[in-house]
């Protein structure tokens, strides 16, 4: 039946359920719609709210259907009368479907809504009108069409369909009857996918499945969608190889790979896992969320509240992450969320994602993991100038026996000062960055041996990688800036990176030498 149609029609327009018995999911709504529609006990404004492809559209399709049906049983609509037939063919002149996106100005509402819902119906009992994705109308088309939903004319039923409704404003919300619509469980997923598979007469691989499930996240829509592109391809059996190359890239592989060896400590083989899910075309983003939802899950398991969703690979990780300390989870969680917020932000794309990885890593190996309002703003404790020991700088020791035991006593109030400044300057600097531009503070959060100097600010990067971001012009003159601002005068910013920093350099490319001190800008 697929094959025959497939030309004219998507898969999920196919098996579009005609009942609402067929209607995957939200029995809660369902139920509840046959018993008004039994008892002629309904309401004239409907509102249904929920992500993307977890049957809105599908259901406000049937209870239209259901007002006009000649032959309603248990509030189930016969779908072979006179009047549901012309609505299966798309040709009841009475059910008005009209999508919010493109009438959203006051002018096409009053033509498409208020001054039609004076007529009366053609050839059925009553008018109705879908508006999809009501949300996006403008506030002067919400006002324009406050009295109608608040007296609509008897004939005239309005089913309402929005996946934001946060956007609507409460004068509307109060006059419509609301039916939140639930994501769909992956079981619910996997039995539809597995009962239009077998009316195509295909069988799928179990890997498949799962993958098509975890695509979906909830919309029962996509994992059609998806599946109609792989039946499109393939014969009588679908195979892992044949699906693979239609599927997205799915992050989770990639998070359980990275966050494996964040459990391990092993930095370097992180960013490999990572340059190997974006050189088989993942993306950043998809990789984030992933990493976000198991963090989420194992801060929930120290709750002691089970992963739901899961498989078992990700399961362990979950429970080795759990045995970090909250500290660290947290941390972590919230330099991957930042880093999910700035990724359409960032070219590459990737590059949001390595950057919060470099930040985690760098934060992890020196134990800073504190998450106070500025988690990722390194605390750099106040250092006397003149009592500093050698313990607490021992690569300043030298420079320091040097100039006690020379004459030079006038550069001991710049030695001071350099101290000073070091721990006082450069946390207000990266506050004030990381306020505008949230990528390049984390960058400069994590630089270390600040040294502020009498014409030059050095620091010591963990990544080499930084210092090409570094030595963006866009990038030199804000750091320019706003040292400038907060110094009280201008200072060259040099920024080196050590090898032993950072393992996973050669992976990244940098061209920037080892131990090399790079003038960024002077």
């Amino acid at each position: 039946m697929y094959k025959m149609y497939f030309m004219n029609a998507s898969l999920s327009r196919l098996y579009r359920p005609q009942q609402f018995a067929d209607v995957v999911g939200q029995e809660h709504i369902t139920k509840t719609l046959k018993e008004q529609l039994s008892t002629g006990q309904t309401a004239q404004v409907y509102l249904f709210t929920g992500i993307r492809g977890v049957g809105k559209t599908t259901i406000a399709r049937l209870l239209a259907r259901a007002f006009n049906c000649q032959h309603l049983k248990n509030g189930e609509p016969c779908n072979k009368c006179e009047l549901c037939q012309n609505h299966i063919k798309n040709q009841n002149p009475d059910i008005i479907e009209i999508d919010a996106a493109s009438h959203t100005q006051v002018e096409a509402t009053r033509e498409n809504i208020i001054e039609q819902v004076k007529a009366l119906p053609m050839i059925s009992p009553k008018k109705v009108f879908i508006i999809d994705e009501v949300h996006m109308l403008s506030k002067s088309s919400f006002n324009a069409l406050l009295k109608t939903l608040e007296e609509p004319p008897a004939h005239a039923v309005f089913i309402l369909c929005t996946t934001d409704v946060h956007k609507i404003p409460e004068t509307v919300l109060s006059r419509c009857q609301r039916f939140p619509f639930l994501p769909l469980t992956p079981d619910q997923i996997a039995q539809r996918l597995e009962f239009i598979a077998g009316e195509e007469g295909i069988k799928l691989e179990s890997d498949i499945a799962k993958s098509l499930v975890r695509q979906a996240q909830g919309s029962i829509r996509d994992a059609e969608s998806l599946l109609a592109q792989i039946l499109s391809f393939s014969g009588k059996k679908v195979t892992w190889e044949q699906a693979r190359h239609f599927l997205p890239k799915s992050g989770e592989q990639a998070a359980v790979n990275v966050l494996n060896q964040f459990v391990s400590g092993q930095a370097s083989e992180a960013f490999l896992a990572l340059e190997e899910f974006r050189s088989n075309g993942g993306v950043g983003q998809a990789f984030l969320e992933s990493a976000v939802l198991i963090l989420r899950a194992a801060l929930l398991f120290q709750m002691k509240i089970e992963p739901q969703g899961f498989d078992n690979t990700e399961k362990e990780v979950i429970k080795n992450l759990a045995l970090k300390s909250k500290e660290q989870l947290l941390f972590w969680l919230k330099n991957l969320i930042t880093g999910w917020q700035e990724s359409p932000k960032v070219h590459p794309e990737i590059l949001a994602a390595e950057m919060a990885l470099a930040e985690c890593f760098s934060a992890s190996n020196t134990q800073q993991t504190t998450h106070n309002k500025q988690p990722f703003i390194q605390n750099t404790s106040a250092v006397a100038p003149v009592q500093a020991s050698s313990d607490s700088l021992p690569e300043r020791a030298e420079s320091d026996a040097v100039i006690s035991n020379s004459d030079k006593t006038d550069e001991l109030p710049a030695t001071s000062y350099q101290l000073q400044a070091s721990s006082d300057l450069w946390p207000q600097i990266v506050a004030k960055i990381r306020a505008e531009h949230q990528i390049l503070g984390m960058m400069l959060a994590s630089c270390k041996d600040i040294d502020v100097g009498k014409e030059v600010l050095s620091v010591s990067c963990p990544f080499a990688l930084y210092i090409k971001e570094f030595k963006k012009p866009y990038h030199q003159e804000r750091i320019a800036l706003v040292i400038k601002e907060l110094a009280g005068r201008e200072l060259s910013f040099e920024a080196s990176h050590k090898q032993e920093e950072m393992e996973s350099q050669a992976m990244i490319g940098s061209d920037i030498p080892a131990g090399g001190m790079v003038p960024l800008f002077s």
